[in-house]
């Protein structure tokens, strides 16, 4: 099987960087990581195609099947019709989402119209750089628990920045006064097309321009050839869920949309529903 949607080819690169496994069933993958488990979007399922609801049972039973000792559930559709309704999952304990790839090139990327020039952008460069990119994590955390969210969060930076060791990319924070406000990272598999990560502003530090600041600092960074410095990508993608505000930052730089696609998930402190396949 291979994915049509930038989001998911972009989510397959990520994930083989970081050493995830990814088995070919045909007619859906299986990606795993095993060294961050607790990691939703690193381990999960992909449909090529959007199933009929009397299916979605089959479909959470093989995730179960193919991720055993998994306490949350993931699965992401390649391919859907514009009518499909994804509301019969939230029956089974999903909530359904969609999200898009947004993508930019040398020619369309553009200076945020309201730049915050207190802010200096760069690469993290020290052991006190990742620590608080950790924090600024945990404290953008939202409705998660910390219990669960802070495991996740350091392995996740952990692997991240082993990355960054292997030169696949870098990771950029916008300080002010010394202070970590917002973050992002962004990384190539060589292939030319390179994916941003984990997007994160400070609740505190939000609508000063900081993200929108940063994404095109490091967006002309990554399209900066290597003999200059640069990460020597051709095409930069990002991907948000289509109803999150940060889409219209993301635009106001350059960014344009592809076809999003629908995802379902089932937080690990959930209880799971009992599910029998049918058909």
């Amino acid at each position: 099987m291979e994915p049509q949607s930038l989001t998911l080819v972009t989510d397959l690169l990520m994930a083989r960087l970081l050493g995830s496994s990814i088995e070919d069933h045909s007619d859906h993958l299986a990606v795993r990581s095993p060294a961050n488990p607790d990691h939703w979007w690193g381990n999960f399922l992909v449909l090529a195609t959007a199933p009929d609801p009397h299916d979605i049972p089959h479909w959470m039973a093989r995730f179960a099947e193919l991720h055993p000792g998994a306490r949350h559930c993931a699965v992401a559709i390649d391919t859907a019709p514009p009518d499909y309704d994804p509301s019969p999952w939230t029956a089974y304990g999903l909530k359904p989402g969609r999200t898009t790839a947004q993508v930019l090139d040398r020619a369309t990327l553009t200076p945020p119209p309201r730049p915050n020039t207190e802010a200096v952008c760069r690469p993290l460069a020290t052991e006190a750089d990742w620590l608080d990119l950790a924090q600024l994590q945990k404290d953008n955390r939202g409705d998660f628990p910390l219990e669960e969210y802070a495991p996740f969060v350091d392995r996740s930076v952990a692997a991240r920045r082993r990355l960054v060791e292997q030169r696949h990319g870098q990771w950029w924070g916008a300080f002010i006064d010394g202070q970590l406000r917002s973050s992002m990272g962004l990384f190539t598999d060589g292939s030319g097309v390179a994916r941003y990560q984990h997007v994160d502003t400070h609740p505190d530090a939000r609508r000063q321009g900081l993200a929108g600041t940063l994404v095109h600092a490091i967006g002309a960074w990554g399209l900066t050839p290597t003999a200059q410095g640069g990460l020597g990508a051709d095409r930069l993608v990002i991907v948000a869920d289509t109803d999150d505000g940060a889409i219209r930052v993301y635009r106001s730089v350059g960014f344009r949309d592809t076809t999003p696609i629908h995802v379902f998930e089932r937080p690990g402190w959930e209880p799971a529903p009992e599910v029998t396949p049918q058909g």
